[in-house]
């Protein structure tokens, strides 16, 4: 694992769910897995945010993997799966329910893998719900995200922007500073942007945490000036 600083445990274990991903996941999707890790890792370390804790590095690395976890399930099976966990459900879920995918991993994650990690991490069960919480909000985000949900949700985000400039303006804002949820409202833009231009329909959870992070950043603004 080039340019990754990982407890030697660690680095075990996610060479362990490496293998396991390959054969879960096509190799686009793997690739593009792995690209997240990375990108979290890295903004994990770049925020510093948490510095002096590794751990959040290990949570930001761990949750990039996992992260598509369902994505590739029939879209019959993530609304099964959906119903079976009790998610919240609204119209929009069944005329798109690949978008299930990420609440649906995490509660898939949740119960296929979590005594394995437990037994092979030195996390404790708080931790991982914070990993849980990571993979569930990383497609349509959520209001008062937690940092490690937070990286995720940008680190995907970022990931899949293949336009130099919008990539850019979301690292610009990191690097002067503006915080992470100036990052998170603009990959929210970039998302619903993109949307907007190919005439599709938008989540309205996506739009919740839009103006969740509009509002957020406007009353910090006042709270500052």
């Amino acid at each position: 694992m080039p340019n990754l600083k990982l407890k030697t445990k660690t680095e075990t274990l996610c060479l362990k769910l490496k293998e396991l991903l390959k054969k879960r996941l096509s190799l686009h999707r793997y690739q593009h897995t792995l690209g997240v890790a990375k990108e979290a890792y890295d903004l994990a370390i770049d925020l510093n945010l948490d510095s002096n804790d590794a751990k959040l590095q290990e949570k930001a690395y761990l949750a990039g993997l996992l992260h598509d976890y369902a994505k590739e399930l029939k879209e019959f099976k993530l609304l099964d799966f959906a119903k079976q966990f009790a998610l919240k459900l609204v119209p929009f879920d069944y005329e798109y329910p690949h978008l299930l995918h990420a609440r649906v991993g995490a509660f898939i994650v949740k119960s296929e893998l979590s005594s394995f990690l437990l037994s092979n991490l030195d996390f404790e069960l708080e931790e991982l719900e914070e990993i849980w919480s990571a993979i569930g909000s990383h497609t349509l985000g959520e209001p008062e995200m937690g940092t490690l949900s937070q990286i995720i949700f940008v680190a995907d985000g970022i990931e899949k922007i293949k336009t130099f400039s919008d990539r850019k303006i979301i690292l610009d804002k990191l690097s002067m500073n503006l915080g992470l949820k100036r990052a998170v409202l603009e990959v929210c833009k970039s998302k619903i942007e993109f949307l907007l231009s190919k005439k599709q329909a938008i989540h309205p959870f996506a739009l919740e945490t839009y103006n969740h992070y509009v509002f957020a950043l406007k009353s910090k603004a006042k709270s500052t000036a």
